[in-house]
């Protein structure tokens, strides 16, 4: 009860809706003295080095492979209707084939 009475009308705030991934104001920030930690999409990708990787990957990836997932993007994998789910099934067999 003592840890809890020592945090009544103590809050930090955080906002996940805005541009950042997360956005925290301290409560005893004022308009002239903010104190706030933001942590963005660019700073996740900087500490992961996603962005290193992707390129990496996209760069080593075989010249069949970006032709089959150029040609597959142009169809619809996520559909409820089921003439296109099966065009979109017909054509990945096809370019499954091709790269094996």
């Amino acid at each position: 009860k003592e840890k809890l009475a020592v945090s009544i009308g103590k809050c930090v705030l955080i906002n996940p809706g805005r541009h950042d991934i997360l956005y925290c104001m301290h409560e005893d920030s004022t308009v002239e003295n903010k104190r706030t930690y933001r942590y963005t999409c660019n700073q996740g990708a900087i500490e992961t080095r996603s962005r290193n990787f992707r390129k990496l990957h996209d760069n080593l990836k075989p010249d069949a492979m970006k032709e089959a997932e150029l040609f597959l993007s142009g169809h619809i994998s996520s559909t409820v209707n089921c003439e296109k789910l099966v065009g979109y099934l017909e054509e990945r067999v096809i370019v499954t084939s091709s790269i094996e």
